[in-house]
Formats: C-alpha cells, sequence, structure tokens
C-alpha cells in the first residue's frame, strides 16, 4: 500500500481538526453565528478525507493485484509447463501468455529451449528406431521396442513409424523355433 500517503493524510486531517478547534473557540467566544458554518465544514472535510482514504486504499489494492498478476501470471505458467515435460508431457503446446503480461522475452527464451529438447527427443527416438538388433536376440529387441514406445508415447508420436517390419518373417521364425 501506499503508506507515506495514508500517513501525509492522517498528519493533514490531525492538523485540521487541530486548527478547526481553534476557529470553533474563536467562533464561539466573538461570533457564535459562524458555528454551525464551521462544523458543517469539518463535517465535510472530515468526509472527504475517509472517502478520499478509502478510495486511495481500494486503488493502491486493485493496483498491486493487478501488478502482482501481471509477474506472477507468467511465472506460474511456466512452472505448470516444466512441472507436466517433467513429468512426461511433450505433447503440450509452447507456452503463452497474455499480451499485456510481463516477462515475454523469458518465455520466448523458455518455448525456445522447449522446441529444442522436444526435436532433440525426436532426434534420439529417430537414432534408436534406425539401431539394428540381431534377430537372435530377443530380450535386446523386446527392450529396443519398448524404448521406441516409451519415447514416442514422451512426445505424442505414432509409435509405428519407427518400427521396422521384418524383411523375411521366414528367418525369423526359425531363430524363434531354434
Amino acid at each position: 500500500m501506499n503508506i507515506p500517503v495514508l500517513v501525509l493524510l492522517g498528519c493533514s486531517y490531525y492538523f485540521l481538526k487541530e486548527n478547526y478547534g481553534i476557529f470553533l473557540e474563536m467562533a464561539y467566544r466573538y461570533s457564535p453565528e459562524l458555528v454551525p458554518h464551521l462544523e458543517r465544514e469539518s463535517n465535510m472535510l472530515t468526509y472527504l478525507f475517509i472517502v478520499g482514504a478509502l478510495g486511495l486504499v481500494s486503488y493502491t489494492f486493485l493496483v498491486g493485484i493487478r501488478t502482482t498478476y501481471r509477474l506472477i501470471g507468467p511465472v506460474y505458467a511456466m512452472k505448470r509447463h516444466l512441472k507436466n515435460m517433467i513429468r512426461g508431457d511433450w505433447a503440450q503446446p509452447p507456452l503463452k501468455i497474455r499480451e499485456n503480461d510481463d516477462y515475454h522475452e523469458l518465455i520466448d527464451i523458455y518455448n525456445y529451449f522447449y522446441s529444442s529438447l522436444r526435436r532433440q527427443g525426436e532426434w534420439e527416438l529417430e537414432q534408436i528406431s534406425k539401431c539394428k538388433i540381431a534377430p537372435y536376440a530377443l530380450e535386446s529387441q523386446e527392450r529396443h521396442k519398448a524404448l521406441i514406445q516409451y519415447k514416442a508415447a514422451q512426445l505424442s508420436l505414432d509409435e509405428e513409424i519407427y518400427f521396422e517390419k521384418p524383411e523375411n518373417d521366414s528367418k525369423l521364425e526359425s531363430v524363434k523355433s531354434s
């Protein structure tokens, strides 16, 4: 809140009331017909000070909340995006924030980082799928397939395009039967 302004308003109100006290005392002594006018003026100033202080507090509160959301909103969105990415959700779109939010440059750098990591994951999946595994190494084939499925699911890609179709199923069958 704007504490210095509230302190200034409080001090001004105090000294104004003190001065009106002096004027009222003088009015009672020398001109009693001015007393109702001075009291009405004192009440009006009190009302204006209260309304002004409440307005200032409300305005400061609203501006503070708006500024906080502009600063914290992008950080919170990036935190949520990172948590999803850590949990393996690489299918989420790049992070977008409101036009009037702060940290646009930070979000742009983060999106570049995210897309670079995603491309690296796709490249790794492609390299894994190119690995040739001997037809008789069944456990290696199962692990290879599981790794491709895991990476494809992580990147939300169709895993089937990364599996090679065996050229000759009869060779594979003869190895399995022996």
